[in-house]
């Protein structure tokens, strides 16, 4: 529950910071200065006993595995001399977004990890995969508005590359730039993103066509597809 507490004060300060691109973006000549951070969330007991994740109920694993992998994830932008406070402003709100939908996920895998220690699976709420649907909202208008391509590289600063995984039958790329950690994917197709496996992703594990109805769910366009020329 630390971990929520955390995320809570996150969603505080990301709408103050909201606030202030509202003030800059009154003046067409201002920009927001860079470099901004946002840090992952501190998570000490999850830390601890990641090991454990093994010993319990693959359902319950799984969940933990992917809060654990959202609260980790950092996001660092570095542009020389500042950026367009309107076009920052639609980025931050949708990172708040995903921020607000995780805070949900937060809080029902505690449920699920309390009614694991107390040995009461009645009271265990189910999985997050059914759970998430109730509340998930569509973020795939970033992609749509085309504030994505305007995020890419060099405006993330660490210089992280492109990833690539393919066959025969279709290649996946994942930019890590500007993926802001929704889940998505390994919600929708586990059998083909899967963060306990290296490569986390893997094309074979499901019909091509699966596959990419799944990546073009990504809300931030993180993840693309190719089919081989041939």
């Amino acid at each position: 529950m630390a971990a929520a507490y955390q995320l809570s004060s996150r969603l505080i300060w990301l709408e103050g910071v909201q606030k202030i691109l509202d003030e800059l973006a009154k003046d067409p000549t201002n920009l927001f200065p860079t470099p901004f951070e946002i840090e992952r969330i501190a998570t000490p007991v999850y830390d601890a006993n990641a090991p454990r994740l093994a010993t319990i109920d693959a359902s319950l694993a799984a969940d933990v595995a992917q809060v654990y992998a959202f609260l980790s994830a950092e996001h660092r932008w570095n542009e020389p001399g500042g950026r367009d406070p309107r076009l920052f402003k639609a980025l931050i709100e949708k990172i708040r977004s995903a921020n607000s939908v995780h805070l949900r996920d937060i809080v029902h895998v505690c449920k699920r990890l309390i009614a694991f220690e107390l040995s009461k699976p009645d009271d265990d709420p189910g999985p997050l995969t059914e759970a998430r649907k109730e509340w998930a909202e569509p973020l795939s208008e970033l992609l749509e508005e085309g504030y994505v391509e305007r995020f890419r590289p060099p405006f993330f600063a660490g210089g992280i590359a492109m990833q690539e995984y393919g066959s025969d039958k279709l290649v996946v790329r994942y930019d890590p730039a500007i993926c802001i950690h929704a889940g998505e994917c390994v919600r929708g197709l586990p059998s083909v993103f899967n963060l306990s496996k290296k490569p986390w992703i893997d094309v074979n594990g499901a019909s091509a066509a699966a596959v990419i109805e799944q990546v073009k769910r990504c809300p931030s366009g993180a993840l693309t597809y190719e089919l081989p020329k041939n």
